[in-house]
């Protein structure tokens, strides 16, 4: 009786750590890794002989071409810009809120307007910063007030707000 619980003891030990039966062999070697180089041209074959994987798009050579591939949507930036920005803190001092006015010299109404803020401390040790999206539409000029940026850290002295995108209404 007490050989059969040593046996078993041993048999679960070894299972328990990987070994199992097979893990006592002499004739089993190591796993080598395998470098990117001799990986690849094997990835590369398999791509070309599945007819389900969709040939690489090619880069456009022609600026027009490149601008074409953009979405429409889209509104140039160039002609959008952000004035009058000022900040205060809300919320027990935790958040920040922006007053800013966008002005709009396109000939077309934009819409989500995606901003990003950037807060710092006096000695640029702290710095925060907060995307928005505002789903406003601006047609010429807009004033957006209290607009909620985010948690701010508690330190931060200087904000300051800049466009990143916005798309045509």
């Amino acid at each position: 009786m007490a050989m059969t619980r040593t046996a078993l003891a041993i048999g679960s030990v070894l299972l328990l750590s990987g070994l199992g039966v097979y893990g006592l062999s002499s004739q089993q070697s190591p796993r080598e890794p395998v470098s990117l180089a001799e990986a690849a041209p094997a990835a590369a074959e398999d791509d070309a002989s599945n007819p389900q994987t969709p040939p690489p798009a090619a880069a456009p050579r022609n600026p027009r071409d490149a601008r074409a591939m953009l979405p429409a949507a889209t509104a140039p930036l160039g002609r959008i810009s952000l004035v009058r920005q000022s900040w205060k803190r809300g919320g027990m001092g935790s958040q920040a809120l922006a007053t800013f006015t966008v002005h709009n010299r396109n000939r077309f109404p934009i819409k989500d307007l995606e901003i990003r803020c950037a807060f710092r401390s006096d000695d640029g040790s702290y710095r925060t910063e907060r995307r928005r999206v505002l789903p406003d539409t601006v047609r010429r000029r807009k004033t957006f007030t209290d607009t909620l940026v985010g948690h701010v850290n508690l330190n931060a002295t200087y904000g300051k707000c800049s466009l990143l995108g916005a798309s045509r209404a």
